[in-house]
C-alpha cells in the first residue's frame, strides 16, 4: 500500500512538472516577445525617433523627448498588469496571453505607421489648401480673399499661417 501511494505521488509529481513546464515555456515565450518589443522600441527611440518626430528642436532635446515617450510604457505597464490579471482570471490566461501579445504587436505596427514630421507638414498644407477651396465652391467667402482658409496660430514659430 505504501508503494502504491509513492507511485501515485510520483505520477502526480510528474504530471505537475509537465504542466509547470508548459506554463514555463509559455511565460518565457511571452516575456521574450515582450522584451524584444521593448528592445526594438528603445533602439528606435535612441536612434531614429528624435530625427523623424522631433526634427525642429535641438537633437539633445529631441532625444530626451523620444526617451520620454519610451519611459511612459514603464509607468503604464503596472496598470496593464492589474487590468490583464483580472481579464486572465475571467477568460483564462492563455486567451489573455494571446490578447496581450496581439495588442503589443498591433501597437508596434501602429507606431511604425505613424506619419513623420515632414509628412504632417505636407498634409497640413494640403488640408489647408483644400479647406481654402470650400468657401469658394459653396459661395461663402472670406473678407480677405488672400487669407481664405486655414487661419490659425502656429506655436512653433509664432506666426499666423495661411
Amino acid at each position: 500500500m505504501a508503494e502504491l501511494q509513492k507511485l501515485t505521488q510520483h505520477e502526480s509529481t510528474t504530471t505537475v512538472l509537465r504542466k509547470n513546464k508548459k506554463v514555463l515555456i509559455a511565460s518565457l515565450t511571452g516575456s521574450s516577445i515582450e522584451w524584444f518589443d521593448y528592445f526594438l522600441y528603445g533602439t528606435a527611440a535612441a536612434l531614429v525617433f528624435n530625427k523623424i518626430f522631433f526634427p525642429t528642436v535641438d537633437p539633445v532635446i529631441g532625444l530626451i523627448l523620444s526617451y520620454l515617450s519610451f519611459s511612459l510604457t514603464f509607468f503604464i505597464r503596472p496598470i496593464g498588469g492589474v487590468l490583464f490579471a483580472h481579464i486572465g482570471d475571467r477568460i483564462g490566461r492563455k486567451k489573455t496571453l494571446v490578447l496581450t501579445l496581439s495588442l503589443m504587436g498591433g501597437a508596434t505596427v501602429t507606431i511604425g505607421l505613424l506619419p513623420t514630421y515632414d509628412i504632417l507638414l505636407y498634409l497640413r498644407g494640403e488640408l489647408c489648401h483644400h479647406h481654402a477651396d470650400v468657401p469658394k465652391i459653396s459661395g461663402a467667402g472670406s473678407r480677405d480673399p488672400g487669407r481664405a482658409g486655414c487661419h490659425h496660430y502656429d506655436p512653433v514659430d509664432g506666426a499666423a499661417l495661411r
